[in-house]
């Protein structure tokens, strides 16, 4: 008898392992199909961002606190005269023309934050700045900067347009 009601409470325990190890298994399945559907809707938007990023007209650099690039637009790529893959982790004052280089190294201490030409401006008006391309070519540029968070760092998004035309038209005009 006692042989009979160990058997029945194995089974009983097997049985309650069996139902167990199966909603294991469906919760396991729920987890991995909302996991793929989250995965999805990522490369999605990660898709989305990164054609917005690569054709806006617009050049824009990615800076990370202490001013290094971490990433630039194709139009900031023509704008520059370099690659992108070529300017990550260089400082953003290698853009600038020698006039804003200069004024940089005659201050008695630097702070990134406050002393680059790279730093939070009040995000919606210009700034005129003159840019230095990696093949010598100076050009008038207008500079948006704005601060993001990701994580515990802080980067900044810097807007860039090459005024050149405005520049020569304004110009051409004034000669007439």
């Amino acid at each position: 008898m006692a042989r009979k009601a160990m058997m029945q409470h194995l089974a009983v325990n097997l049985d309650e392992k069996d139902q167990a190890l199966h909603s294991l298994q469906e919760l396991n399945k729920s987890l991995e199909e909302r996991l793929a559907q989250r995965t999805l809707e990522l490369e999605r938007s990660e898709t989305r961002m990164r054609s917005i990023f690569d054709s806006v007209g617009e050049g824009i650099l990615i800076l990370n606190a202490r001013g290094y690039v971490m990433s630039m637009n194709p139009a900031a790529e023509r704008m520059f005269a370099v690659q992108s893959r070529d300017t990550e982790g260089i400082h953003s004052a290698l853009l600038l023309a020698d006039v804003h280089t200069a004024a940089l190294a005659s201050l008695p201490s630097y702070e990134e934050s406050k002393d680059s030409v790279f730093h939070l401006t009040s995000g919606i008006t210009p700034v005129e700045y003159q840019g230095r391309g990696f093949n010598g070519r100076e050009f008038p540029m207008e500079l948006i900067v704005a601060v993001f968070q990701q994580g515990e760092e802080d980067f900044r998004v810097c807007v860039i347009r090459d005024i050149t035309r405005r520049y020569a038209a304004h110009k051409s005009g004034m000669a007439e």
